[in-house]
């Protein structure tokens, strides 16, 4: 699994986490590891507000450190899986040329 590289600033997102990758997991489950980060200088959407960026919650997960994805497609199956080899990080993935992408 991609271990944060602490020469480089943790504010900058792992170099697999780019929009292409996230696009090829889109139909998968995925588990992000990072801190849980309170950021109260903005604001949640609600019923009659609609702020940029859309927010659901104040809460973020910043620095993400790193992404599994699961290797099935549903949820209740990823979460209840026991086989640790259904979970498999982002960067081998997508270095994988036979993951469903």
């Amino acid at each position: 699994m991609f271990e944060h590289d602490s020469l480089h600033d943790p504010a900058l997102p792992p170099k697999h986490l780019d929009g292409q990758n996230l696009i090829a997991v889109r139909q998968h489950p995925v588990k992000v590891h990072g801190q849980l980060f309170y950021d109260d200088s903005h604001t949640p959407c609600t019923a009659t507000s609609r702020p940029n960026a859309k927010r659901a919650s104040l809460w973020e997960v910043h620095p993400v450190y790193s992404m599994q994805v699961c290797s099935l497609l549903d949820l209740d199956h990823c979460q209840n899986s026991t086989n640790a080899s259904d979970w498999v990080a982002l960067e081998d993935w997508a270095s994988d040329p036979n993951a469903d992408q």
